[in-house]
């Protein structure tokens, strides 16, 4: 029966069912749902807390963030390998993965805690430089927090389970209601008048209410965790070598996200770097979507990497596509707004420094992009050795690139270096994958690919010649490119998808259908 349901979600999972576009929508939902509570909340909880206390919770919460890389990269293996067991029905596997994955889990991150507290003295006092008499505050807000890492990764590899087993929609009755309550529990603790550590306690317990929640939803929705759980020391070996190579990438990360800020700071000063990073951010928005295909692709094509790989390829050229589509619109609608949404938002010294930043960066993540479909291959095709060696190289090569153009062009040559690495970074895992897999661009081109190029090349240059001659009027820009963005969207539906992929994305309705057959339905 199991074996059953596992080769069911299989099929559904290739782009002529509905689960994983439904996979797709949930992540996104469990990205934009808590950025929304969060631009709601925040002001009030700075002001409630104060720049000082709010600076201490921030620091909490990027402790907890960047202490959950203790797991070594446990959780993302454990994903890895309960959707290849499912798939392949060996149930007493999925139990022995799970039980081994928890206690690696538990145990490291147990010592990721008690090394935080240990550290927590230095930290306050020489590191974040803490106020005086915020000292104690601070002091007891890090020790929860030291105690909080151990619900964190634990939670990380029970999410894991339940996304390998394709339940994306248990995934969020936890994610999303968990992910607010880290915006709503501050606010709710200042109108109530507690104090930072009983606020942060409260996140703790919002933290280990949630690793209970994926521990029960695991169990209902894989029955064979029901049964006496086993730990095999051969898996502790498997899931620790695949995690090896994932902490690497953890590692080199961060350091490539934040060392063209570092840069700046160092070669131009702080006040070059504040018109960066407002730009950065807002480019980073875009990638919420193919965050999201990631998220839901990694635990299908894990599931099918023991098999044929015709399904896999399927589900690489359509994700890709609809990555393409819908970064490409983003893209473009930034650029043709850079100008104007800075001036609207921050005003006119921000359009002066920053529009051109945020031009490039839009751009730069439209390339980006395109190596979020691979890294979900490579990485569920048990291959992160083949992304941690990428990352080495690109943070080499981003140093020395970043420091020339930063020195030669200022913040606008700091957002390039960072598109040519995100562009080099495709390049080297689209090219691995797409080898891997046997394509050619004949594999794109016969899934639409030319077709969504020209739609999107059709899209930017109606955007282009209605900026050079509507004026400065945002209102009717607004309106204009809304109803290009509209048209696009009819266009894409009748010429660019065929009829499989109008069923899977919704009902053809009668007018689209009409225009589908007069364009030519493929």
């Amino acid at each position: 029966m199991l074996r059953s349901m596992a080769e069911s979600k299989a099929t559904e999972a290739g782009i002529a069912g509905k689960l994983l576009a439904r996979n797709v929508a949930l992540s996104v939902a469990g990205q934009i749902v808590p950025l929304g509570i969060g631009l709601v909340t925040l002001p009030f909880i700075i002001h409630g807390l104060g720049a000082d206390r709010f600076g201490i919770l921030s620091l909490a919460l990027i402790l907890v963030s960047y202490f959950s890389g203790f797991d070594l990269g446990i959780g993302r293996a454990t994903t890895r390998f309960v959707a290849q067991y499912l798939g392949a029905n060996e149930t007493d596997h999925v139990r022995s993965i799970v039980t081994t994955s928890l206690a690696l889990v538990a145990a490291l991150g147990i010592v990721g805690g008690m090394i935080l507290a240990a550290l927590i003295p230095v930290l306050v006092t020489h590191v974040f430089r803490i106020p005086p008499e915020l000292v104690g505050e601070a002091t007891s807000s890090l020790l929860l927090v030291a105690a909080w890492v151990p619900a964190a990764i634990s939670t990380l590899a029970l999410r894991g389970v339940l996304e390998a087993a394709q339940r994306f929609d248990l995934v969020s009755w936890v994610s999303i209601p968990s992910s607010c309550f880290n915006y709503l529990v501050p606010a709710i603790g200042i109108a109530l008048g507690l104090g930072l550590p009983t606020i942060v306690l409260s996140l703790l317990a919002v933290q280990v209410c949630a690793a209970v929640a994926f521990l029960a939803l695991s169990v209902h929705a894989i029955p064979a965790l029901r049964s006496a759980l086993s730990r095999e020391v051969r898996l502790e070996r498997r899931l620790l070598r695949f995690g090896a190579w994932v902490t690497v990438s953890n590692v080199v990360t961060p350091v490539l996200v934040y060392l063209d800020r570092f840069l700046i700071s160092w070669l131009l000063g702080l006040a070059a770097l504040s018109y960066y990073v407002i730009p950065y951010e807002l480019a980073t928005k875009l990638l919420i979507l193919p965050i999201g295909f990631s998220a839901a692709l990694f635990p299908a094509f894990s599931l099918l990497s023991s098999r044929p790989t015709g399904e896999l390829q399927r589900i690489f050229v359509a994700a890709t596509k609809y990555v393409v589509l819908t970064m490409g619109v983003g893209a473009l609608v930034v650029c043709s707004l850079a100008a104007d949404v800075l001036q609207v938002w921050l005003g006119g010294e921000f359009v002066r420094e920053g529009t051109r930043v945020l031009q490039i960066l839009a751009v730069g993540m439209l390339v980006s992009s395109l190596a979020y479909v691979p890294y979900a291959y490579l990485h569920a095709t048990e291959r992160p050795d083949v992304t941690a060696k990428f990352h080495l190289l690109e943070l080499g090569l981003f140093l020395l690139g970043g420091w020339a153009l930063i020195s030669t062009a200022g913040i606008a040559g700091a957002a390039l270096a960072w598109a040519l690495r995100a562009a080099l970074d495709a390049v080297l895992l689209f090219g691995t994958a797409c080898r891997l897999l046997a394509l050619d661009w004949s594999s794109f081109m016969h899934a639409g690919m030319l077709r969504a190029l020209l739609a999107l090349a059709g899209l930017g240059t109606a955007g282009l010649l209605a900026r050079v001659g509507l004026g400065e009027d945002l209102a009717v820009q607004g309106i204009v490119l809304a109803s290009l963005v509209l048209g696009f969207a009819v266009v894409v539906w009748a010429w660019v998808f065929d009829q499989a992929e109008r069923r899977l994305f919704g009902v053809r309705t009668h007018l689209l259908a009409s225009i589908a057959h007069r364009l030519g339905t493929r």
